[in-house]
């Protein structure tokens, strides 16, 4: 009786896997051949994959014919649940090289569309690149911002709050829905206000670091510091800084405007700031170094694990608004 109830068990998976294999079969070609529009990079591959695949399936077809014949056995069990078990291998492999397939075209078309885009936003400049000329809509601009520039000063000052991270310090400012568990400050700003902040001062715009050539981060030396209501003085931003390898906070730390960099939307064409889009301000450890406004030139700087906050200067009221003092660096 439990030989009779397996059997009846086992044909029944096996007509339902058929049917699987028969819609498999209905479904390949027509999806692989009605994209006109996302070509392989090489036909020959288109071809080889095709062929490839229509084997399997030969081969599954066959494997359903054995199964078809074994169901008259004495004892089929054991047989036909390693064959559905194989064939269900072969299908889940068919279909990661469809998928596979499929996601090397999309990438190749989504490259298409982003280049012509990037062609197309360069005849016609807008989003965050698109800085207002005009001196009092470009100050609007960047109050609204989060940025307040005193070009008679030379001072840039935004404002933000201590942030309680969960991990050691990368960073040194990161905005809302930015990394913000390994950052000292949340500032509220927008990344790229600050850099057309730092460029009505006249500082230098670099590069970030790039180190598959082997070049340097450059750009406009600065000078950081924070204050808070009540507090006797402003604190170099270095003295928040705890180094845990060498016991000491951080010292002869350069901090400069390397700018990040820009891309293109491959949906609208508009132009975005990188850190803009990664919702980092200031980096303190290099592997952030191509996402913020900001980064720090420093001998640990390339170390993620060892920086944490300097207990020591922090306000008594941990909730107090942050103002951030940037100006270029004076010797």
């Amino acid at each position: 009786m439990q030989k009779n109830w397996l059997g009846i068990v086992v044909v029944v998976l096996a007509a339902e896997l058929a049917a699987l294999i028969v819609l498999v079969i209905m479904w390949l070609p027509g999806k692989l051949e009605s994209k006109p529009t996302q070509k392989p990079t090489n036909k020959n591959e288109h071809k080889e994959e095709l062929v490839a695949l229509k084997n399997e399936l030969a081969k599954i077809t066959f494997k359903l014919d054995r199964m078809k014949e074994k169901k008259t056995s004495a004892d089929p069990t054991k047989q036909l649940f390693a064959d559905v078990k194989l064939l269900t291998q072969n299908i889940d492999d068919i279909g990661s090289q469809i998928y596979e397939f499929e996601r090397a075209n999309q990438k190749n078309l989504m490259r298409m569309q982003k280049n012509i885009m990037r062609r197309l936003s360069a005849i016609s400049p807008s989003g965050a690149s698109a800085i207002p000329t005009d001196p009092a809509k470009l100050k609007k601009w960047l109050k609204d911002g989060g940025i307040t520039v005193d070009e008679a000063e030379g001072v840039l000052t935004m404002k933000g709050r201590l942030v309680n991270p969960s991990r050691p310090l990368e960073l040194i400012a990161a905005t809302s829905g930015g990394p913000l568990h390994e950052t000292l400050l949340e500032t509220f700003c927008r990344p790229s206000a600050l850099r057309a902040g730092l460029l009505q001062l006249g500082i230098k715009e670099g590069d970030p670091a790039d180190y598959r050539k082997g070049t340097p981060a450059t750009g406009g030396k600065l000078s950081i510091s924070l204050t808070w209501p009540g507090a006797e003085r402003s604190t170099k931003l270095e003295e928040f800084l705890w180094n845990d390898r060498r016991k000491k906070y951080m010292e002869s730390a350069e901090w400069l405007f390397t700018g990040s960099d820009w891309d293109t939307s491959f949906l609208t064409g508009e132009d975005l700031y990188i850190p803009d889009e990664a919702r980092v301000v200031i980096a303190l450890t290099d592997n952030f170094g191509h996402l913020s406004v900001i980064t720090c030139n420093h001998a640990d700087s390339h170390n993620e694990m060892i920086w944490s906050i300097n207990q020591q200067v922090l306000p008594e009221d941990l909730e107090a608004e942050i103002t951030i003092t940037i100006t270029a660096y004076k010797k």
